[in-house]
Parts: structure tokens; sequence; C-alpha cells
């Protein structure tokens, strides 16, 4: 399945009777001489995949802006820096369920883009070269549980943070700011301990020092990698029921600022 989007007008491609493992967002990106507008705010572009079961409720599997669900699939992960990366003229962006969704009968899945310019630099969205396509990448498997992402803003001022995550959590990312690097952000750190809670007891409680050297090592097999925003809870062997977060910033949280939680759920 495809669809034609364009720039500036929010639209949504309808995807049935169809088995698939991701989407791709296929950015057309070229100034006036056709050469690559290079990516400068991904916030700019909005983004809801969200699936409706036989005429059911619908269950949103993303919503928010695609730097914010890149960051929730592949923090502190070489994914996140290959969703990036230009191809020719392009910016092909592919978000991986990790699983298999499979639509059927009534099944419906809505995938709504609102891609605004000020993504990209100097973007020239006249030329034939700028566009924004959307795919989906067919799988012969079964249904199977899927990854999903969902945001939870800290608000506007908080220095404490004090959150219930939901079930089968199994990756926490701190998006603290979305705009540099979290060693040299102006903005909120943590200031102390980072406590991540489940059932069944589960506590982690790291002093920030061991957290951020803890997501150094996470890119290993790319050492070069800045760490943007900081993975507080990666599941190992067995995801993570109850999950809580409990933590305290340097300053106040901007109202950009995001705990972002990547579960897994049979949908």
């Amino acid at each position: 399945m495809k669809k034609l989007f364009r720039y500036g007008v929010e639209e949504t491609m309808k995807i049935e009777n169809e088995s698939i493992y991701a989407v791709v967002i296929d950015c057309g990106t070229v100034i006036t001489n056709d050469t690559l507008a290079a990516i400068n705010d991904l916030r700019h572009i909005d983004v809801q995949l969200q699936l409706v079961r036989n005429g059911q409720d619908p269950v949103d599997i993303f919503n928010g802006h695609l730097d914010e669900i890149l960051t929730g699939y592949y923090a502190q992960e070489v994914e996140y820096l290959l969703a990036k990366k230009p191809f020719g003229l392009t910016h092909k962006f592919t978000i991986d369920l990790d699983g298999v969704l499979v639509l059927s009968g009534g099944d419906k899945l809505f995938l709504t883009i609102d891609a605004g310019e000020a993504a990209f630099t100097n973007l020239d969205i006249a030329r034939p070269l700028s566009y924004v396509k959307a795919y989906t990448l067919p799988s012969n498997g079964v249904q199977s549980p899927i990854a999903c992402v969902k945001s939870h803003s800290i608000n506007n001022g908080d220095i404490d943070i004090d959150m219930e995550l939901g079930d089968n959590v199994q990756k926490i990312t701190a998006a603290l700011d979305f705009t540099a690097p979290y060693a040299t952000s102006a903005k909120a750190k943590f200031s102390n301990n980072v406590t991540v809670l489940g059932d069944g007891g589960y506590e982690r409680s790291l002093p920030k020092e061991a957290l951020e050297a803890e997501n150094i090592m996470m890119f290993d097999d790319n050492p070069e990698s800045d760490v943007n925003q900081l993975v507080v809870f990666k599941a190992k062997d067995r995801v993570l029921h109850g999950a809580k977060i409990k933590a305290r910033l340097t300053q106040a949280a901007d109202g950009l600022a995001r705990i972002i939680v990547k579960s897994y759920k049979n949908i």
C-alpha cells in the first residue's frame, strides 16, 4: 500500500486487507537547485498510526511528532541514526513495528501525516523532487504482538517526575531536549537518582552518572555518536508490568519534554 501526501496538508492513508511489519515515510527533500535539503527539525512532521479492528474503538499504535516516534522506537540504537540518514535526495524514515499486524475483514489501519516544510532546511516544496510518500512493508508472518509508542508529557514547569507508564513495557526514554545532545543541552537534566518501579517488587534506582555511563555503552558499535536522549529502562529478558518512573530534574522542564514508552501489545 502506498500514498502520495503533500507538504503542509494533513492527509490520511487507509490500509486494509494486508499483513505488515513496518511503515515508511519517504520525504523527497530538495532546495531550489535540486540538491538535498538537510533535516532541520522533525518535530514539524506529525504522524499518527491508528488501528480500528472490525468497528471497535480505535487504538493508537503511535501518535506524535516524527522525532519523538523515532526516539521511542530507536533511542540509543543505530537504527535511530539510519532512520535520519539521507538517501540520494530523500529521507526515508522506517518505523518497524517489531512484529506482524494482520488486517482482515473489517479491520482498518489509518496513517495520518502532516509534514511541515520547516522539517527540512530551505526546502522548496514547489520542486517536483520535493514530496511526501508513505508505504507499508508487507509480511508473510502471522499476527503477533507489535511495538507501540506512547509519549507522556512532563508538565511545563515541573521539576519532579512521578508517572505511571503501564504494562508490557520494553523501553522508557527521557526525551528532555530535542534540539541538542544530552551532555551539552542547556535544558533540564536529571539531578540525582532515576527510579523505575514495576510489579513483583521490581525496583531499579541509578544515580544519574551511572545512567549516563550506561547510555554511552549502548552505542558501543558507533562510539562517535552523541547521547541525545537517555534510556532509563530497557528490558532484557522480559517486559515490565505496572511500570512507574520517579526522578527529579535540575530545573523546570519545558513544554516539549517527554517520557516516551515503548511497549508491546496484542491488538
